[in-house]
């Protein structure tokens, strides 16, 4: 599953998702587990390429409730 893919971006209002977010969290997100002292010079273990898997909602549902998606 990819949670970041540069250029493309998904509202997540498309699953249901109506909180306000920055267009470019996901960036950020990936920008600071790089510079992380620990998660960042271990990037090859945690950061896959892209496996032409798009994130659903039902995947959103494995890490958040139903009431918040």
């Amino acid at each position: 599953m990819i949670l970041y893919r540069p250029g493309n971006s998904v509202p997540l209002t498309d699953f249901g998702i109506s909180i306000p977010s920055a267009p470019d969290k996901a960036e950020r997100v990936l920008q600071a587990l790089r510079q992380h002292e620990v998660l960042g010079p271990r990037e090859d273990e945690w950061l896959i390429g892209d496996d032409g898997v798009e994130v659903t909602k039902e995947d959103i549902l494995r890490v958040h409730s139903p009431e918040y998606v």
